[in-house]
């Protein structure tokens, strides 16, 4: 992090946050060396790119072969349910007329339709199985690259394997304690399959983010509750003189959540918790879109719960989600991913920074598949 500068003779210093949860402040000024630090890393970036997908072929391959086999068992569960209609249909005909030899012909032939049915909804459960251990088998190789280059990182800068090491474990007992604390928050915690996803998901970002840097923003305390969506009451707030502080009450999600919304989550705390990261998914939203129109999601994306406000630009963003997460709605995720946010005055003289999208849909893809989101 940039450190201010002391005030100049003769001025006051500047008072502290009013803000009891801030985390750090920021001159926005003091940004200029930024972008040569991002361009003096883009070689070592390139370098562990190519490690992560060679490292990860094979787990890749077995991806996609299962990805193939899943689509062909799928095709043909949608013919033997068309099949089926069909076979019914003309069954009810045969029974209306009295047709008696057709009919008992026709319920042998729907009666061998429907014996498919299980059988293929069986292969499907154990394709998508074999999709998610190979999955698995990719991110565990991915992240055991990441985290090598991020120990790297650190050596350079004069800390040892064994000080990350030793960082890694105080940011994991912060984890544990950090549970909203609310009755229905401590006792959903307790949920054997929520306290599972919450825990590797956990020990999957300790395992790939510097400890020294993000442990403020990926302790940020889970809150448990009843609702069917998932939030991060997480911002940069930027006072006067282009002071900025990061400010949060955590991540809020309902037991039942998947992993890669608890990494899209903390996808927002980091964002908001780094003023680096902060001003990169800015800049890298603005150059994207730049030329884009502005779409509000309620007129492109009809039939979710989109407010009035909501709106964005798509770039080719869903290109990648189309590549990882075929099964989802590709045009929504584009959408999403260039998401634009307001400034929000906070006083006369300060003022909620936008945040972005960019962070937190790239944590989804960087979880399901480090390699294809290296490619």
């Amino acid at each position: 992090m940039y450190k201010r500068q002391p005030p100049p003779g003769g001025k006051k210093p500047e008072k502290k946050s009013i803000f009891p949860n801030s985390k750090k402040d920021y001159d926005s000024r003091e940004k200029a060396s930024m972008g040569d630090a991002v361009k003096g890393n883009e070689k070592q970036l390139e370098s562990l790119r190519k490690d992560i997908i060679r490292k990860t072929a094979d787990a890749q391959k077995e991806i996609d072969s299962a990805k193939n086999n899943l689509t062909k068992t799928n095709e043909e569960l949608e013919q033997t349910k068309l099949n089926i209609s069909k076979l019914r249909t003309d069954r009810d005909k045969y029974e209306s007329s009295g047709d008696t030899k057709n009919y008992i012909e026709t319920s042998k032939a729907l009666s061998k339709e429907y014996d498919k049915i299980n059988p293929l909804k069986e292969k499907i459960a154990e394709q998508t199985k074999q999709i998610n251990t190979a999955r698995e088998k990719a991110r565990e190789i991915g992240f055991t690259a990441i985290r090598k280059d991020m120990i790297d990182v650190n050596k350079q800068d004069g800390l040892s394997e064994e000080q990350v090491t030793k960082a890694t474990e105080e940011l994991k007992q912060k984890q544990q304690t950090a549970i909203g604390g609310s009755r229905r928050s401590v006792k959903d915690s307790q949920d054997s399959l929520a306290k599972a996803t919450r825990e590797g998901a956990q020990g999957g970002m300790r395992s790939i983010f510097n400890p020294n840097i993000h442990s403020n923003a990926l302790s940020s305390p889970i809150t448990y509750w009843g609702r069917d969506r998932a939030q991060s009451d997480s911002h940069t707030i930027e006072m006067p003189g282009g002071i900025r502080i990061q400010t949060s009450k955590g991540v809020s999600i309902s037991k039942a959540e998947e992993a890669r919304v608890i990494f899209h989550e903390y996808g927002h705390e980091i964002e908001n918790g780094n003023v680096e990261a902060h001003d990169l998914c800015t800049e890298f939203l603005n150059k994207r879109t730049a030329g884009e129109k502005v779409e509000k999601f309620q007129k492109v994306m009809k039939g979710y719960r989109y407010k009035a406000w909501e709106e964005g630009s798509p770039d080719n963003f869903g290109k990648a989600f189309a590549e990882i997460y075929p099964e989802r709605d590709t045009t929504n995720c584009a959408y999403y991913t260039g998401k634009r946010y307001r400034e929000t005055q906070l006083g006369p003289n300060s003022k909620f920074m936008a945040n972005t999208e960019v962070y937190s849909m790239g944590m989804e893809l960087l979880y399901a598949n480090p390699a294809k989101f290296a490619e």
